[in-house]
């Protein structure tokens, strides 16, 4: 593979370390990403707090706020159904979404990503949902190809599709394939 690849000198590797619950806030640019947000997370593993500590970085909080939450939803409680989760997002949204703080992890996070994913970019992931992708495709506003080695389901599919992105999954048959196309494509990113 190593030889393979010094036949093309403009391919850059990069590892790259990327977390959904980083990206998460980033889905909160106004109040539509609440629904947004509920198809990237496991709502019933998640309380209140949970959503307010993964939100940290486009919310302000404070004592008085979080026992105004706590007045509707147990802040230690994992929800228990999808519309607690959306209706508790939209109270935090409400009482705490921080316009500035928003735009200031925006502005770092394209300006970091932008840095990562400069020209054709691809990502090379083990696979499953394409969460990450989306996210920074979306966030760059540029088509970032996205080559698994397994899906276990659509929802991928559905996570790159819906910001005009690609997804190629590998298997057993077509791997020398794929692994050419790989190779020619560009800069590709190793994901943890």
């Amino acid at each position: 593979f190593k030889s393979k690849i010094e036949t093309y000198k403009n391919i850059e590797l990069n590892y790259t370390y990327v977390s959904r619950k980083a990206l998460m806030p980033l889905l909160l640019k106004d109040k539509s990403g609440i629904s947004l947000i509920e198809t990237y997370v496991d709502y019933d593993m998640l309380s209140p707090r949970d959503i307010l500590e993964q939100l940290k970085m486009v919310i302000t909080t404070s004592e008085k706020k979080e026992k105004e939450i706590n007045k509707e939803f147990n802040l230690d409680e994992k929800f228990q159904n999808i519309n607690d989760f959306n209706r508790c997002l939209s109270i935090i949204y409400d009482k705490c979404f921080d316009q500035k703080k928003y735009d200031d992890y925006y502005k770092v996070c394209k300006e970091y990503f932008g840095n990562e994913f400069k020209g054709n970019a691809s990502t090379f992931d083990i696979g499953y949902s394409g969460k990450p992708e989306a996210i920074i495709s979306t966030l760059l506003g540029k088509e970032i190809r996205t080559y698994f080695v397994h899906t276990n389901n659509s929802q991928a599919y559905n996570n790159t599709r819906n910001c005009n992105s690609k997804l190629v999954t590998f298997s057993n048959d077509n791997w020398y394939h794929k692994r050419n196309i790989l190779i020619k494509h560009g800069t590709f990113m190793y994901w943890l």
